[in-house]
C-alpha cells in the first residue's frame, strides 16, 4: 500500500519510500528509565483501528528493548508537527480510561508508557490499594507540562 495517500500520514512519510516513516521508540519516560528515546525508521505493515504497525529498519543505539526488524506499534497525532510515537499492548488497553490533557508547549497528547506503568515507576511507595485519580506528566517532546486525569 502506498501510505502517502493516507492524509493522517500527509507530509511524515518520505516521497520516494511512502512505505517509511519515522517513529519515536523508546523504553519508557526518560525521567524514569534514564533512556533517551530514539527516532528510527519504520516501514508500515499495517493499520488497525488507528494503531500502525511497522518493521523497525535501524538497529537502536541505546535500546536494550528493540531490535533491528521488530515489529512495533506506533500512533500519529493529529498535530502533522508531532512525531508519530510507539505505543504498547499495555497503552492501549489502557489509555482509554484517562484523559490526556494536551502540553501547554506544544500540543502532545501522548504519553510514552500506560499511566498505571507510570505511576507504579513514579510512585513505587503509594499503597498498592490506592487509586490515583490525576497526576503531572512532563511532555517528552518539549518538557512541558500535561495533566493526566482518569476519567469518571
Amino acid at each position: 500500500m502506498n501510505w502517502n495517500s493516507n492524509p493522517e500520514l500527509a507530509g511524515r512519510t518520505v516521497k520516494d519510500y511512502p512505505n517509511d516513516i519515522q517513529v519515536i521508540v523508546h523504553e519508557g519516560h526518560p525521567r524514569i528509565t534514564g533512556v533517551t528515546p530514539e527516532y528510527i525508521w519504520v516501514t508500515i505493515t499495517e493499520y488497525n483501528n488507528g494503531v500502525y504497525s511497522g518493521k523497525l529498519l535501524n538497529k537502536p543505539s541505546n535500546l536494550k528493548t528493540h531490535q533491528l526488524n521488530q515489529i512495533i506499534n506506533f500512533v500519529v497525532p493529529a498535530n502533522p508537527k508531532l512525531p508519530a510515537l510507539e505505543v504498547s499492548p499495555e497503552y492501549l488497553k489502557e489509555i482509554k480510561n484517562w484523559n490526556v490533557h494536551k502540553c501547554e508547549k506544544c500540543g502532545n497528547d501522548q504519553l510514552l508508557e500506560s499511566p498505571l506503568v507510570f505511576i507504579e515507576k513514579k510512585f513505587p511507595n503509594q499503597p498498592k490499594d490506592a487509586i490515583m485519580e490525576s497526576f503531572t506528566y512532563f511532555c517528552f517532546v518539549c518538557g512541558g507540562v500535561m495533566v493526566i486525569e482518569k476519567n469518571k
